[in-house]
């Protein structure tokens, strides 16, 4: 059985390749004469929803609002300060779930409108606090339809966002309380001890005097030491005291969202819908017409 073998075939010359280019350049440039409307009706489309858009983003209200986050304590009693970690935290909790679904209710808006509407940031400039150094301040934005649920949302976000971060200090001055109470119990109990001990010490005879002394000495080591424990709860009470709480600065209030002016749409839009419709009017195939 015989093979055929086709001779090779030559390269196409520069001037055939050249030639080739300008088939195609002018092709593409036919193409263009032909459907012009294609470009006005792309651009014509691109710039009435661009305006569409622009004028449903006018009607939107925006509240803002700013926390102070203060000088709250970790769960371990440690002064948190200005931790970056701090900071991390909050910014996660406002835009979290939990604080959303509950802003949600309030509101009376689905959760699915504030993911997409509800904005946390860090505070550029830093508050100073009465306690020294810098507080960092977080600011919550709302864009909603209603400038009443958006001024809502955005006071219960805050007043969240307050609770959980005063939680620990406000624990931690609790359980100090009670430490102190339990502290001064055990003063007076010692010192009715030591006093007693003392009473029956000078009463004491011969016999009696070295175990009543015994008891005197021990009676008011321990109420040496009760007595200090009490001065360093009172210390640290007075110290939960003065540590700043989280508080809103700035209330709530709805105004229009700012939006991109009508010209500035207009032509980003125009320019989009352009490009558009040049790749559709040189992409689209060419009908072939009957021979």
């Amino acid at each position: 059985m015989s093979q055929t073998i086709d001779p090779p075939r030559s390269a196409p010359t520069p001037a055939a390749a050249t030639a080739a280019d300008d088939v195609a350049i002018g092709d593409g440039t036919s193409r263009l004469r032909r459907r012009w409307w294609w470009l006005l009706l792309a651009v014509a489309l691109a710039v009435g929803a661009g305006l569409l858009l622009n004028a449903r983003g006018a009607q939107l209200s925006m509240a803002e609002t700013q926390v102070y986050l203060g000088q709250p304590l970790s769960p371990s009693g440690a002064q948190l300060g200005i931790a970056e970690t701090q900071m991390n935290t909050a910014l996660g909790l406002v835009t979290s779930t939990e604080f959303l679904t509950v802003a949600a209710d309030e509101a009376g808006v689905p959760v699915a409108n504030l993911q997409r509407g509800v904005r946390a940031r860090q505070l550029e400039a830093p508050v100073a606090s009465r306690l020294g150094g810098q507080a960092q301040v977080v600011v919550i934005t709302v864009e909603l339809l209603d400038a009443d649920n958006a001024e809502t949302v955005a006071r219960s976000l805050a007043e969240q966002l307050i609770e959980t971060t005063n939680e620990y200090a406000l624990a931690k001055r609790e359980l100090v309380g009670d430490r102190l109470e339990a502290s001064e119990r055990s003063f007076e109990e010692q010192r009715a001890i030591r006093d007693r001990a003392l009473a029956e010490l000078e009463s004491s005879d011969a016999s009696t005097f070295p175990v009543w002394a015994m008891v005197a000495e021990l009676a008011s080591s321990n109420t040496r030491t009760a007595e200090l424990d009490v001065l360093d709860r009172r210390t640290e009470l007075n110290l939960l005291d003065t540590i700043e709480q989280s508080r809103i600065l700035t209330e709530p209030t709805a105004a229009p969202a700012a939006t991109a002016s009508a010209w500035t749409t207009a032509v980003v839009w125009g320019a989009i819908g352009l490009l558009a419709g040049l790749l559709l009017a040189l992409a689209w195939p060419t009908r072939r017409e009957p021979a």
